[in-house]
């Protein structure tokens, strides 16, 4: 009598293919996700470092720091007018006049006056949802600096004046961007 060769997986040959592609999984989709963050906080910055970039312009051929967003877009090199960016209103949120939404949706940017300083926050927009994981950014020019700018590790998140005495860098010590 001749044995029949039967072709095909054993059943625990495909569990073992299955249980292996969900530890695989397991691994990458956390490492993807924190590269995501990690590009949206990019885009972040570089709307921050522009924003600062066409205050410190605006600054040398008007004297002042600008105080609303169309003389910040006079020398922002994003190409951006007032009417370009993004409301608040589009997102279903309210925003206070020296906010935009930025990165179609994922940040809301918001710049700070005072006397001799001028300063940029970029934090997520919602605290629930895709966005709610987002790593802030602060930027800050005027006082003793020339003109800094911060990213916020994971799980640190601020949005506000960047000479405020309550933000906290990554090592935890109180973060003073503009000297």
């Amino acid at each position: 009598m001749s044995k029949k060769s039967e072709d095909g997986f054993s059943l625990i040959e495909l569990v073992v293919v299955v249980a292996v592609l969900a530890v695989l999984s397991s691994i990458a989709i956390p490492s993807f996700n924190n590269i995501i963050l990690k590009a949206r906080q990019s885009g972040a910055a570089s709307h921050v470092d522009a924003l600062l970039k066409s205050a410190s312009i605006y600054r040398i051929n008007n004297g002042g720091y600008p105080s609303n967003w169309n003389q910040i877009s006079l020398y922002y090199s994003g190409g951006y007018s007032e009417s370009s960016y993004e409301t608040c209103t589009k997102y279903g949120s309210v925003c206070n006049g020296t906010e935009r939404v930025v990165l179609s949706g994922q940040y809301l940017i918001n710049f700070y006056l005072e006397s001799d300083k001028f300063g940029i926050s970029a934090w997520r927009f919602n605290n629930v949802g895709g966005t709610s994981k987002n790593y802030s950014v602060m930027g800050c020019i005027g006082g003793n600096s020339s003109g800094r700018m911060y990213l916020f590790k994971p799980g640190a998140y601020y949005q506000g004046k960047p000479w405020h005495s309550g933000i906290l860098d990554n090592e935890g010590n109180t973060l003073n961007l503009c000297g």
